[in-house]
This record gives C-alpha cells, sequence and structure tokens, in this order.
C-alpha cells in the first residue's frame, strides 16, 4: 500500500521533469566521454551532439527570460488579494494542508476587471489584471478545500489569496527558495483562501491517479476502527461519520490520528533542530546550560513527558525551564527600563540564523525522529 502511494507520488510530481531532464544530461556526458575515450565517435555524431548541447543552453536560457518576467509581474501584485486563474496539474494533501499546482497561471487583482474598466485607464491599472506569470504553487487548508468538490488535474481553477515572489537567500545558512523553484519550474507560491472550478475537464489517468493517491493517504492516517482493536481497548474507541477510529480519553477529550501525526510532525521537527543546532555548533546535549520554553506551549508542556516522546534530549530534562507570556515580560522589561534597549540591540548581534528547511542533514534528522 505504501508503495503504490510513493510510486503515484512520483508519477505525477513536478519534480519528475527536473530529474529526467537531469538524467538525460548525465547520459549525453556519459555518451560524449565514451565516444572521444574510444575514438568511436565520428564528425557527423559529434556536429550531432553539439547542437544538442546549443540547444538545450538556448531553452535554459528562454527558460530563465521567462522565469525572470513572471517574477516581475508577480512583484507588482505582491501584498495585495489577487485572484488566478489556470489549469490544474496536481492536488495533493498532507498533514491537514493542500497543495494546487496550477500552470498556465493569469493573474489578476481580486477587485473588477479588465472589462470594466474605463477607456481612460492608466497602463498601470490595465497591467493588473490577466498577467501571464507561468506556473505557481498554491496552498490552502486541507479542511478548507473539503468544503468543494477537490480539484482534477486538467480541470480549470480560480482561486483567491495572496501571492508571493519566490526569495532568494539573505545569509548563509538561509534556504534559496527562488533557485528551489527554478529546479521544478515553479514561478511562485501563493496562500488561497477559497476556490471554484471554472470549467476544463479532468485528465482520466491523472484523475485516477490522484484519487488512488489520495484514497491511500486517508487508509495510511486511520486510527484502527473498534472492531480491529485489541479487544481490552475497544470500549475506548467509536467512529466518526467517515469510518475513522476516535480513541476517548474522556468524555470530552478524545484522539484522532490527525491529533497523532500533527504531534509526530511537531515532535519531529523540533527533536531535529535540536540535532542540527548541536551538530553545528560541535557540542553535545550535556554541554547545553538550560532549555528556556516560552509561550503557551512551553508554560503547560510537561517535560518528563517532553523527553519521554523524544522531542528534547534527556540529558536537558532537569535544565528546562517555562517562561511563560516571554513577549510580554520582554515589552514590560523595555518599557520600564531605557537601558534593556541597548541590550536588546546587541542581541541580534550574537545570534547566527541557520534555515532548516532544505537542508540534508535537518532532513534524514526529522526523518529519524518521527518514532515515538
Amino acid at each position: 500500500m505504501a508503495v503504490v502511494y510513493v510510486l503515484g507520488v512520483c508519477v505525477s510530481a513536478g519534480e519528475c521533469g527536473f530529474v529526467l531532464r537531469g538524467a538525460a544530461g548525465i547520459l549525453f556526458a556519459c555518451l560524449v566521454f565514451h565516444g572521444i575515450k574510444k575514438k568511436t565517435l565520428r564528425k557527423g555524431a559529434l556536429a550531432l551532439l553539439f547542437v544538442l548541447l546549443l540547444a538545450g543552453g538556448l531553452r535554459y536560457q528562454l527558460s530563465a527570460r521567462a522565469f525572470q518576467r513572471s517574477e516581475e509581474r508577480i512583484r507588482i501584485f505582491s501584498g495585495m488579494k489577487v485572484c488566478l486563474r489556470g489549469e490544474v496539474q496536481e492536488y495533493t494533501e498532507a498533514a491537514g494542508k493542500a497543495k494546487l499546482r496550477v500552470r498556465n497561471a493569469l493573474l489578476s487583482s481580486a477587485y473588477g476587471a479588465r472589462d470594466a474598466l474605463p477607456a481612460s485607464a492608466t497602463a498601470a491599472m490595465r497591467a493588473r489584471y490577466d498577467q501571464p506569470v507561468g506556473t505557481i504553487l498554491v496552498y490552502l487548508e486541507a479542511e478548507d478545500s473539503l468544503h468543494a468538490r477537490r480539484p482534477l488535474p486538467g480541470e480549470q481553477i480560480e482561486v483567491y489569496g495572496k501571492i508571493s515572489p519566490a526569495n532568494a537567500a539573505r545569509n548563509e545558512g538561509q534556504f534559496d527558495f527562488r533557485l528551489y523553484y527554478r529546479t521544478i519550474s515553479v514561478h511562485g507560491s501563493m496562500y488561497g483562501t477559497s476556490f471554484r472550478i471554472i470549467g476544463g475537464d479532468p485528465k482520466p489517468f491523472a484523475r485516477g491517479l490522484q484519487a488512488l493517491r489520495l484514497q491511500m493517504g486517508t487508509i495510511l492516517d486511520r486510527l484502527l476502527p473498534p472492531q480491529d482493536a485489541p479487544e481490552d481497548m475497544r470500549r475506548y474507541l467509536t467512529e466518526d461519520g467517515q469510518g475513522n477510529g476516535v480513541f476517548h480519553l474522556t468524555k470530552a477529550v478524545s484522539l484522532t490520528a490527525r491529533d497523532v501525526r500533527n504531534l509526530q510532525l511537531a515532535k519531529a521537527a523540533v527533536a531535529g533542530g535540536i540535532r542540527v543546532l548541536l551538530e553545528q555548533r560541535g557540542v553535545t546535549a550535556d554541554d547545553i546550560a538550560s532549555v528556556e520554553l516560552a509561550g503557551g506551549f512551553g508554560n503547560y508542556l510537561s517535560p518528563e513527558s517532553a523527553v519521554r516522546i523524544g522531542m528534547l534530549p534527556r540529558a536537558c530534562l532537569s535544565k528546562i525551564r517555562p517562561l511563560g507570556n516571554a513577549a510580554l515580560a520582554g515589552a514590560s522589561m523595555l518599557a520600564l527600563d531605557g537601558e534593556n534597549w541597548r541590550k536588546l540591540a546587541e542581541i541580534p548581534e550574537k545570534c547566527r540564523y541557520l534555515e532548516l528547511s532544505g537542508r540534508d542533514d535537518f532532513s534524514r534528522a526529522f526523518t529519524d525522529s518521527l518514532t515515538f
């Protein structure tokens, strides 16, 4: 089941194009090297390979210019409420979030329409409608997307929300989203608040593959229904309207598979981040002087439980200190003592920003930390 699910993701993922192009480039280089080494590469074949190399370089230049033009158009709409129209390439769900890949996208202001503009409208006003921006990743809340029918590959969709251009890395260690998006042929990202299907015909194969992948993900994320659980646990289990198991801790408090998955992801992110930070500093958990937890999360978190599930290192158990509402306490300190402003200005100079997303060591640490 898991193999089918992963295969479905790989077959339909937009990244496959990048993988195939990379494999073709490596094969091309190997053929040229082999032909030169064995002296079997004829002049005609060498000329053909040279033409293919030039064509590949030209294609890259055209793609880079198209990416730059799309970026410039997206910046016009940065921070504004916009309407995006285009063809659905793929739709995926994971951990309560949904992601749309929309190609041949046209970007417009969410207010008004080009046809409604007066004849005296300026070029800047007209530029806010129907701007081609290539391929866009749209992030949605899965719960919101379920209120409407799930989009299918090949359908035309209209999404409302806010868009932003991909950001390049600004300092050492920060993830370069701009470079990443270029490798997967995406020109920007958008956080959608609502969408509707406006036309188009679903592609049969892609539609079936998407349905299979979503169904496999749903099955893998379910708690056991009561009839499949051990007999002494059945009295704590019921089913919701979709056949998912619900574990009742009390009459008022219950636990679902999504709750377990969210805790699993949060725990892995925290534990993986700590591991990478320790490796970057060249120290161990024993070298940490104190662990201070801020906010409601830190105030109500049980240190023993956090260590037991692997969220925090066991060596830090006696060093954990909850701070409560640290933001309010810090604001009060600044308001009451002007000397604290000088201390505050010194803090950024002592800090080093480390972007974890996209790092291979964090990905490995995150995966290793998923189990309880």
